[in-house]
């Protein structure tokens, strides 16, 4: 519990340690959507390799450095749904996203949706995700408790 207590107030700091002008995504979120994102359910984080904290909310995804942070949400990226579940790191920093919609896969640079529609998921409402960096697979747990594995 006291991870999770950690990571939640690393969260909270570190949106609102953020300059107001600091506060950007790619349709210039302000710093009022930022707070809006964290007022809400915190849902998951996630820090990544290179201590980056990823925020999984009810209104999107937050990516804070410290510094700064980005809002990204279904309306400024190809986030399916803006209810995200969970979040797993796989290798060279990917982010895997879970949501209520389907599954994205983020590079750093690229996008990568799985869905129904694309015959990657038989359930779009993604519950957990593990990777397995031994096989470079993730292990996506559906709401339906079937388990799904998408190579990378």
């Amino acid at each position: 519990m006291k991870p999770v207590i950690y990571l939640i107030f690393l969260a909270v700091l570190t949106i609102a340690s953020c300059k107001k002008d600091s506060v950007i995504n790619q349709t210039s979120a302000t710093a009022a959507e930022a707070q809006k994102a964290l007022s809400g359910t915190i849902n998951v984080t996630l820090k990544d390799n290179n201590n980056v904290l990823w925020t999984g909310t009810n209104t999107g995804l937050i990516r804070g450095t410290g510094k700064d942070a980005i809002l990204y949400t279904p309306t400024n990226s190809v986030l399916i749904s803006g209810t995200i579940q969970a979040l797993a790191l796989g290798i060279n920093n990917t982010i895997w996203i879970g949501t209520d919609k389907g599954l994205i896969k983020y590079t750093g640079t690229n996008w990568f949706v799985y869905t129904t529609d694309n015959g990657m998921l038989t359930n779009d409402n993604v519950k957990a995700i593990s990777f397995d960096v031994l096989k470079n697979t993730a292990l996506v747990k559906l709401v339906n408790n079937e388990v799904v594995k998408i190579n990378n």
